[in-house]
């Protein structure tokens, strides 16, 4: 009997079973094996190649080389070169490609990154991603690089054509020609903010109208229109300046031609606001003032009361000559006029001027004013004078008929007097000055401020200043002597005394030329007060030396012409007692005077020289 006869059932079983396990895991290692070498053979050949169903922009880069896959991009990919980014501005535009605004394909990096795909270094997951990439594809976003300093130095040369500097309205002025310049917006490209709305279509490689970021400033003076019709009108025609009420030797106004208004014209700029202003046209307070500031004294008056004689029989004041009313020019008041005026279209307006009114007007009285009486009468005498020295010494006397002294007040014999000049009336004469006696304008007027003097010094009143002559003169000595002349030159030598009583004092001067005789008379209300004065003390004489004689070529042959007089040096003094009616001592004061010694002067004509005596 064969054995597999007499095999039982199962192990008949068993042994087909082992059969067929053994032939599984052979098929399932051969399937393993199969598929490793199949794996093997799959990388080896995508070795050096991108793997399937790997792209970019649009392309297929499956088994292609990193240099088959660069240059199929480079072919493909052309929006650096092909892309268009409109920069617009207002109605201007500018076209740049992306690779001129600094876009440039990085295709090394690009194919770098196709070919990497499912090369991670991790089998199983390169595997998975080799498998994935197959089955549903991956694409690659091509990798681009931005210079921004591209896109900068290309918008700067646009910004070159948009930046414009703010500019406001302006007037200029040109040989009398008026120009407005209008105003100009500025204008400003921002380039960084322009860069980052390029940046918005690049980043998603697309063509695009980009608008430029550009910044305005509107200038403070948008028009100057206005202002310079303005200085059209200063310019139309000169201006004049008047003075109300001219004065009798006055110029009724003064004028400013068309060019020196141009040389003061000005526009002043004046802030408004935040980033607003406006022009003042005008001319300028400098230039205005540098024109007035020296007509301001010569224009200047003091206010004049008026002035009286006092009539002894009915004791009432006739008026001698009108009040008149003080003047100042106001010069910042004038200034503001001037340009309030020219901006209105005015050439012709009067200058301001600060008016002081009279202290006394024309309708005083002598009981408003307290003059009762008659408190002094001085003459000095000046027969034998020339017909300029009586001139002088009646034009002089002049100026003090009818003079008021207020209570309190001291009393200038310059201020009355005034310029003493050939325009005013005066006549040239002999007057010392300098040690010598010479012919001057003038001459003879210290007979008139010694007269005045003598009338306050007899009257009682506080002598404040007082000046003697360098030596005795003739005429001031008749009928008293010595000591009590008084000699002026304005400004250094001036003759003053105080009103010391609470009343008004009138000043009364008379010229009687026919017996050569000069009175004043002071008139107030008498207080009882009381005057003595003492003879004339002469001490200390020295005699004067001989007489001298001079060529000269103006006397004719055979005359003398003396300028000169003798006179004796000395020292002299003057007492005087003031008292008031109860026998107070009011004043008690010694007026002293040091005379030099003066020899007498001839002249003789040429040649004629006498013989010294020996």
């Amino acid at each position: 009997m064969r054995a597999s006869a007499l095999t039982p059932p199962s192990t008949t079983a068993a042994i087909w079973l082992a059969r067929w396990t053994f032939s599984a895991a052979a098929v399932s290692s051969l399937f393993v094996f199969g598929l490793g070498i199949a794996l093997a053979g799959f990388e080896a050949a995508y070795r050096d190649r991108i793997f399937p169903g790997v792209s970019s922009w649009g392309i297929d880069l499956s088994g292609m080389t990193r240099a088959a896959a660069a240059e199929a991009l480079t072919h493909a990919f052309t929006y650096p070169q092909s892309g268009q980014i409109t920069l617009r501005d207002g109605e201007r535009t500018w076209v740049a490609t992306p690779k001129e605004l600094g876009i440039a394909f990085d295709i090394e990096s690009t194919v770098a990154a196709a070919y990497a795909v499912g090369r991670r270094g991790d089998i199983v997951a390169d595997l998975g991603d080799q498998f994935d990439t197959w089955y549903a594809g991956h694409p690659i976003s091509p990798i681009v690089l931005y210079d921004y300093a591209r896109a900068d130095n290309y918008l700067r040369l646009i910004a070159a054509q948009i930046d414009t500097p703010t500019t406001e309205a302006g007037i200029t002025v040109f040989n009398g020609e008026v120009s407005v310049a209008p105003a100009v917006v500025g204008r400003h490209l921002d380039v960084p903010a322009t860069i980052h709305a390029i940046q918005s279509p690049i980043s998603i490689l697309s063509s695009a109208e980009v608008p430029l970021v550009v910044s305005e400033e509107t200038p403070a003076v948008l028009d100057a229109t206005a202002q310079g019709e303005i200085a059209r009108k200063i310019l139309s025609a000169p201006l004049t300046l008047t003075i109300p009420d001219p004065r009798e030797g006055e110029p009724s106004g003064f004028t400013l031609d068309v060019p020196t208004l141009q040389s003061m014209l000005v526009f002043r700029r004046v802030e408004d606001g935040p980033n607003l202003a406006h022009y003042e046209v005008g001319l300028s307070p400098e230039a205005l003032h540098a024109f007035l500031d020296p007509l301001a004294p010569t224009l200047a008056k003091e206010p004049a009361n008026a002035r009286f004689i006092y009539n002894e029989d009915t004791k009432q004041l006739e008026l001698y000559k009108p009040s008149s009313k003080g003047r100042a020019l106001a010069v910042d008041a004038s200034i503001r006029e001037i340009n309030l005026q020219v901006t209105r279209g005015e050439h012709v307006f009067p200058l301001v001027f600060d008016v002081t009114p009279p202290t006394v007007e024309d309708n005083a009285t002598a009981e408003g004013l307290g003059i009762a009486d008659l408190l002094v009468s001085q003459s000095t005498y000046f027969a034998g004078s020339g017909k300029e020295r009586v001139n002088n010494i009646t034009v002089g006397a002049g100026q003090f008929l009818g003079v008021l002294i207020a209570p309190g007040e001291t009393f200038s014999f310059n201020k009355y007097l005034g310029d003493v000049s050939l325009d005013t009336g005066f006549a040239e004469a002999l007057i010392i000055y300098a040690g010598r006696t010479i012919k001057g304008v003038g001459g003879g007027i210290c007979q008139v401020s010694t007269t005045a003097f003598r009338a306050a010094f007899y009257a009682g009143f506080p002598i404040v200043e007082r000046h003697s002559h360098a030596y005795r003169v003739q005429w001031y000595e008749r009928g008293f002597g010595p000591g009590l002349d008084a000699t002026v030159f304005a400004p250094v030598a001036d003759f003053k005394f105080k009103n010391d009583m609470n009343t008004w004092v009138l000043m009364e001067a008379y010229v009687y030329p026919g017996r050569g005789e000069i009175e004043f008379k002071l008139y107030g209300a008498p207080d009882g007060r009381k005057v003595e004065i003492g003879r004339p003390q002469i001490s200390n004489v020295i005699p004067h030396e001989p007489d001298v004689f001079v060529e000269d070529p103006e006397v004719e042959p055979g005359k003398v012409k003396q300028v000169e007089w003798a006179a004796d040096g000395s020292d002299v003094s003057v007492s005087r007692t003031v008292t008031s009616v109860s026998g107070e001592v009011l004043y008690e004061d010694n007026i002293r005077t040091h005379y030099l010694p003066w020899q007498a002067e001839y002249h003789v004509a040429l040649g004629e020289l006498p013989t010294p005596t020996p």
